[in-house]
């Protein structure tokens, strides 16, 4: 048989558009934006992953889970281009996401708090630092933040006495 005559196998078929497949339910869908989250598309990946959460059965944190992962991996893009903004903007939208406050780390809350500071917003990087401490009392990265925050502080207000 010739060779452009031979049927293709499954595994030779090239692979469809990358679009989300269109599934109704909460299982589906998650396993739809975990697909996205392995091809390193976080965006679409929320997308799909806050579809499924207004469909989660009660107690299923899988699709709270996505959206975290999500936003931190976005967020982390952002940090590798030094875009603080972006970073803060990022964060602060995944913790007034409904729910998710159980997930978040104090990790979170130093990186957080460390966009804040370098984007010299003050009142945003001290509950931030807070929190942090709160959930981990011995965290050195929020030690560090906290220092670093009066340093800031002192500085601002050295420089309005001169």
């Amino acid at each position: 048989m010739p060779l452009d005559k031979r049927p293709l196998r499954p595994s030779a078929i090239p692979p469809g558009p990358r679009t989300p497949m269109r599934k109704s339910n909460y299982h589906a869908l998650c396993l739809d934006a975990q697909r996205f989250v392995t091809e390193k598309d976080y965006a679409t990946a929320l997308s799909i992953y806050q579809k499924a959460l207004q469909e989660a059965p009660a107690g299923d944190a899988k699709a709270l889970k996505g959206i975290c992962r999500c936003y931190r991996k976005l967020a982390l893009k952002a940090l590798k281009k030094e875009d603080f903004k972006a970073v803060q903007h990022l964060l602060e939208t995944l913790m007034a996401t409904p729910k998710v406050s159980s997930l978040l780390t104090s990790k979170d809350y130093c990186v957080l708090a460390e966009a804040a500071l370098e984007n010299m917003d003050m009142a945003q990087a001290k509950p931030a630092i807070d929190r942090a401490l709160e959930i981990n009392p011995t965290s050195p990265e929020a030690v560090q933040l906290q220092k670093r925050l009066r340093t800031e502080l002192l500085h601002q207000q050295m420089k309005d006495l001169y």
